[in-house]
Parts: C-alpha cells; sequence; structure tokens
C-alpha cells in the first residue's frame, strides 16, 4: 500500500504537508489559486459552507 500522496512538490511551502484529494470530476471553481492561508480558508469557507475538503492548513 503506497503512502498518501502530498503537495510536496509545490512551490506553496504552507501546501507541502496536505493531502492530495483526488477527484472524478473537478467544478471549475476548485481551480482558484490559493497563494496563501488566508485565500484557501477563504475559499474554502465560500464554497463549502464551512465544511472542509482538506484541513485548514497550519
Amino acid at each position: 500500500m503506497s503512502a498518501q500522496p502530498t503537495a510536496s512538490k509545490s512551490f506553496q511551502d504552507w501546501l507541502l504537508a496536505l493531502p492530495i484529494a483526488a477527484y472524478d470530476n473537478l467544478p471549475q471553481a476548485l481551480l482558484f489559486n490559493c497563494n496563501t492561508k488566508k485565500d484557501w480558508q477563504s475559499y474554502n469557507q465560500r464554497s463549502h459552507a464551512n465544511t472542509s475538503i482538506l484541513p485548514a492548513p497550519q
């Protein structure tokens, strides 16, 4: 069994340890570019009605 892939090749250090979530179909809205933790948290709240796909970055 292989380890859960992460964003280890990300140019954003805060994304390094987050798991990669696989999707069969990606809604275009998920292609939003999150450059900071604040971007990610803001987008996650708006798009998922406070239901997170991934844990909030630390």
